[in-house]
């Protein structure tokens, strides 16, 4: 299969002076920003910086949080997305990363620009809030009158979740199964909006947290890369079918990263339990297995990721953007 990512990564490298700012925890200011973007979408920039600096709060590999958003938006410019898209894909995390509970939720989605705001609730998971909120509650006709009270107070519960609590099986918690299908309930509302902005949106974000540090906690690689699954997985009949290259690219990039990664990392952690033998190598046959298991189900999508190669809009669309 062709190495797409080589190619297009390359039009990354003139904003690294940008995320080696961030990662120095040095403010980036209009100046810095000004060869890069409009001035509207560089005073976004600045304050998303800022509400993020005032938080704390950092990535798992030291670098402060801001720099994800940073970073994605320079996928969505690099890559030749509108100005909108851009702004979406800046504020993706906002809404989530700063609302924890369903008011601080409403709260945080109503300081969102207005003409992105139906695309930054959609890219907000709600699911595990709402199972967050409704746990307390026994019956299920408590938890649905505490669905009602926020559905008409700010329209942010997604009306699926009514139709899940009517048709779950007797015996099973709702609580509990809203939280474990989160994620899954999550992308399913993504793609089911038909809205391809949003759709390369969640693409960048996968991508780029796929890209970052590698994770040292076995959890966190196999969360990583099970999200990265049910993505491509969810998404591979609206990319067979749309015209959108910038979509059909994304998914490859997305393919070809989770496919390389997955099958570096099995190697790796064969060698490891091959040398530390059973008594302290268990563990890392265990993960390898898991990976293995997850590399059988995206070799499934190579139908998919093959169709894609082969179309030669996707490489003249990454010449014509070397080209600028």
């Amino acid at each position: 299969m062709a190495e797409l990512f080589l190619e297009a990564v390359t039009l990354l490298e003139p904003y690294y002076p940008l995320v080696d700012l961030v990662n120095s925890m040095c403010d980036i200011t209009e100046e810095d920003l000004a060869p890069f973007c409009n001035p509207s979408s560089a005073k976004e920039i600045i304050n998303l910086q800022k509400l993020y600096n005032l938080s704390g709060k950092m990535r798992s590999c030291g670098n402060p949080s801001f720099v994800h958003s940073l970073r994605s938006f320079i996928w969505a410019q690099a890559l030749g997305f509108s100005s909108k898209t851009s702004r979406i894909v800046l504020a993706h995390d906002l809404v989530e990363d700063f609302g924890k509970t369903y008011e601080q939720l409403g709260a945080m989605l109503h300081k969102i620009p207005e003409d992105i705001r139906e695309e930054i609730k959609l890219l907000s998971n709600h699911y595990k809030i709402v199972a967050k909120e409704i746990s307390p509650y026994r019956t299920l006709s408590a938890m649905k009158k505490k669905l009602v009270t926020f559905y008409h107070e700010d329209d942010l519960v997604p009306q699926t979740t009514f139709t899940l609590l009517g048709n779950l099986p007797d015996g099973i918690g709702v609580a509990s199964y809203l939280t474990d299908n989160a994620y899954r309930l999550y992308l399913e509302d993504i793609v089911n909006s038909g809205n391809e902005e949003v759709l390369c949106a969640k693409f960048i974000d996968r991508l780029d947290n796929t890209l970052t540090d590698l994770p040292s906690k076995f959890d966190v690689i196999l969360k990583l890369y099970d999200k990265n699954l049910l993505l491509l997985i969810l998404s591979k009949d609206t990319v067979s079918k749309t015209k959108n290259v910038r979509l059909q690219l994304l998914y490859l990039l997305l393919f070809e990263r989770f496919l390389d990664q997955s099958n570096a990392l099995r190697r790796r952690y064969d060698h490891i339990a091959e040398v530390r033998g059973k008594f302290y190598g268990k563990q890392y046959s265990k993960l390898s297995r898991d990976l293995r298991s997850q590399h059988k189900e995206l070799e499934k999508l190579s139908p998919v990721a093959e169709k894609l190669y082969k179309l030669k809009s996707i490489p003249r669309l990454l010449s014509q953007l070397q080209r600028k």
